[in-house]
C-alpha cells in the first residue's frame, strides 16, 4: 500500500525545499511524490492541468493526498480533481503546508492508508500548539502503569529518532502512548507529537500500551528507546 503525495504550490522552490525538509524524517521507504508548482516561465502561479498530471503520476490505486499552499493553489487542486473524476480517492488536505506535508509523508512512508495519512497531516499543528501552550493541557490522572525508560541517544525524541519510533509503534495493533514531565500522553505513532514533547538526552519518559498487542508493543518500544532509537548511544 502506497498513498501518493502531490504538492501544489505557487513556487517550485518552496515546494522542493518543503519536500527536502520533510524527507529528512524518512529512512529507506519513500512514497511516490509529484510537484505541481509555479509557471513554466518561472513566475509564481498554479496550473490545474499540471496538478492533474501530478495526481495521475503518483496514483497507484491507494489514493492521493494533495497539499496546497495558498488560495489559488486550492482552486487549482479542486479543479484538477473535478476534471479527473476521481472522487474521494484523491483528497486535498486541510493542513499547513510544511507541517502537514511532513506528517503526511511520514505516515505514507509507513504504509498507512489514505484516511490515516490525512488524519496525521490535519492534526499536525496540534503538536506545535501544545508546545507553545496554546492547547488546553489535559490533566494526567492516575497512572495506568506503563514502563519508564531513559533516552540515551544524543538528540532524544527529535526528527529521525522520533520518526523511527513512530514507525515501530505503527506496526502493532495497540494504542501506544508516551508521556514526559507531567504532560498528557501523546500518540507514539505520531512523529510530530513525539517531537513536541521536547524530551532530550538523559530524560526519562513513560511508555504505555493498550490493545491486542499491548505487551508485545510495549516490550519492543521500550527496548528500542533504551538502545538509542536507532542512533548510537551518546
Amino acid at each position: 500500500m502506497t498513498v501518493g503525495i502531490v504538492l501544489v504550490s505557487h513556487s517550485r522552490a518552496l515546494a522542493e525545499a518543503s519536500l527536502a525538509l520533510a524527507e529528512v524524517m524518512l529512512s529507506d521507504e519513500r512514497p511516490h511524490v509529484a510537484i505541481a508548482a509555479g509557471m513554466p516561465d518561472g513566475r509564481f502561479g498554479t496550473d490545474a492541468t499540471a496538478v492533474m498530471s501530478a495526481i495521475e503520476q503518483v496514483n497507484s490505486g491507494d489514493g492521493v493526498a494533495v497539499f496546497a499552499d495558498l488560495g489559488s493553489a486550492l482552486m487549482s487542486a479542486e479543479a484538477a480533481i473535478d476534471l479527473l473524476g476521481v472522487g474521494d480517492d484523491v483528497r486535498i488536505v486541510a493542513a499547513p503546508f510544511v507541517e502537514g506535508l511532513t506528517a503526511g509523508l511520514i505516515r505514507a512512508a509507513m504504509g498507512a492508508n489514505l484516511d490515516e495519512v490525512v488524519e496525521a497531516a490535519e492534526s499536525s499543528m496540534d503538536a506545535k500548539l501544545s508546545a507553545l501552550g496554546r492547547l488546553p493541557q489535559e490533566q494526567v490522572g492516575e497512572r495506568r502503569g506503563g514502563t519508564e525508560v531513559r533516552l540515551v541517544n544524543a538528540i532524544g525524541l527529535h526528527a529521525r529518532p522520533a520518526a523511527r519510533l513512530a514507525a515501530l509503534a505503527s506496526k502493532y495493533d495497540a494504542e501506544i502512548t508516551v508521556s514526559f514531565s507531567g504532560r498528557a500522553p501523546v500518540n507514539a505513532k505520531s512523529t510530530m507529537s513525539l517531537m513536541a514533547l521536547g524530551a532530550k538526552l538523559g530524560d526519562t519518559i513513560l511508555v504505555d500500551a493498550e490493545g491486542p498487542q499491548a505487551d508485545e508493543a510495549l516490550d519492543a518500544v521500550v527496548s528500542f528507546i533504551a538502545q538509542g532509537l536507532g542512533d548510537p548511544p551518546a
